[in-house]
């Protein structure tokens, strides 16, 4: 866990450690809203898994597909 000087946290994100967090964060907030709990853990864990694979969907591969019509497929 990248461990963010004070200054820094309410600023938007420039490295990776302060995306992660950030992320996490927001994670903690919402398990100190709901409590700990397995459901609690699992609803945070679906979450950033759902925001993972809509990046991927929207961003990443779009991207990917430019990338092989410059480059040329590897298979």
């Amino acid at each position: 866990m990248p461990y963010i000087e004070q200054p820094n946290r309410n600023e938007f994100a420039e490295t990776t450690g302060e995306l992660t967090y950030k992320v996490v964060r927001q994670c903690v907030m919402f398990y100190k809203l709901y409590g700990a709990s397995f459901d609690t853990y699992s609803k945070c864990i679906a979450a950033l898994e759902c925001a993972k694979l809509e990046l991927y969907r929207r961003m990443v591969a779009p991207y990917e597909d430019i990338k092989l019509k410059e480059n040329g497929d590897v298979f």
